[in-house]
Order: structure tokens, then C-alpha cells, then sequence
């Protein structure tokens, strides 16, 4: 038994030398870059001997990827305002650069074998019915196991109705501004 655990531990210590080998191996090289590195040259100048500021990415690709003068995420006025309506749920993700807000499982103080999620898409900001997609889950626990129910469809459409008014009246309150 002893031999096996020995041997197991053998493996183990080899695995984790070979691993860290690669980071600690060439930490005292002294790498100097070489006079007529490219890459740097391609950095510094566009071509014609200006210099040129560092862009991210995202800043390269997105005329090409997104058209001129277009930019990724959202006015955000209907994503916050459905931030807010669902700041008394635990968050999963919020990402307003996607448009996608997903809530963990809640279960209201009263009823706690009851519990909610909503996962909430804003697709664009024309704040009509189609910019947004409100899905809500719905699971009720037996006594042993949560068991999926059924979603109440004029909740959910309360919910997002609620969500594009809130939004249509912060926007006019912007453009009167």
C-alpha cells in the first residue's frame, strides 16, 4: 500500500516539476530586442513615419466588424432601467456591452418554496416590443426536489411593459434636457 502512495507521489512531484520548469527555467535570460524589431517598427508608425497611438482590439476591428462610426453596446437607458428593476434579485451576469442580464434563483420572504430567475436580452435601444426579450423561470419545491412550474405569460409581459415605460419616460425626460 505504502509502495503504491510512494509511486503515486513519485508521478505527482515529476508532473509538477515538469509543469513549473518552463516559468522558473528562463527567468534570468536577459532578452534584448533586436534593433530592427518589425513588430515595434509597425508599432510606433503608421507607414509614413507618423506615430500612432495604441488601440485596443475591439478599436482595430470595428469599422470593419460593426460598419463606420458604429460602436458596440447600447444607449443603456432600457438596460439600466431593467438593472433597476431587478436590484432586489442576486445578479449572475450584467453585461451592457451584450445587452444581458441574468438573475440567480429568488425566492420571495413568504413563500419559500417558490423561486424565480429571469434571464432579460436588450436587443437595440427603439424601446418598442421587440427590443427586448424578458424569459422568466419558474420552480416550485415538492418536499424533496424543485420541480419545474408553469410561468404566468401576462407576468412576463408586465414585467417588460413595464421596463420599456419606465425606459420610453427617462428617454423623453433626456431629450427635453
Amino acid at each position: 500500500m505504502t509502495q503504491i502512495f510512494i509511486k503515486k507521489f513519485n508521478n505527482l512531484t515529476l508532473l509538477l516539476v515538469l509543469v513549473f520548469i518552463p516559468f522558473f527555467g528562463c527567468s534570468s535570460l536577459d532578452i534584448v530586442p533586436h534593433e530592427t524589431d518589425l513588430a515595434n517598427e509597425k508599432r510606433s508608425s503608421d507607414g509614413r513615419g507618423r506615430d500612432t497611438e495604441a488601440k485596443s482590439f475591439l478599436e482595430l476591428f470595428e469599422g470593419d466588424l460593426f460598419g463606420q462610426n458604429q460602436a458596440i453596446g447600447f444607449n443603456s437607458i432600457t438596460f439600466e432601467v431593467a438593472l433597476d428593476k431587478l436590484s432586489i434579485m442576486p445578479l449572475m451576469t450584467a453585461d451592457k456591452a451584450s445587452g444581458i442580464i441574468t438573475t440567480d434563483w429568488f425566492s420571495v420572504s413568504d413563500n419559500k418554496n417558490t423561486k424565480v430567475k429571469f434571464n432579460i436580452l436588450i436587443k437595440n435601444d427603439d424601446m418598442n416590443d421587440d427590443s427586448i426579450v424578458v424569459n422568466m423561470f419558474k420552480e416550485t419545491f415538492n418536499g424533496n426536489t424543485w420541480i419545474t412550474a408553469d410561468i404566468n405569460e401576462e407576468t412576463v409581459q408586465k414585467i417588460k411593459q413595464s421596463i420599456l415605460e419606465q425606459a420610453r419616460t427617462l428617454q423623453a425626460a433626456a431629450d427635453l434636457s
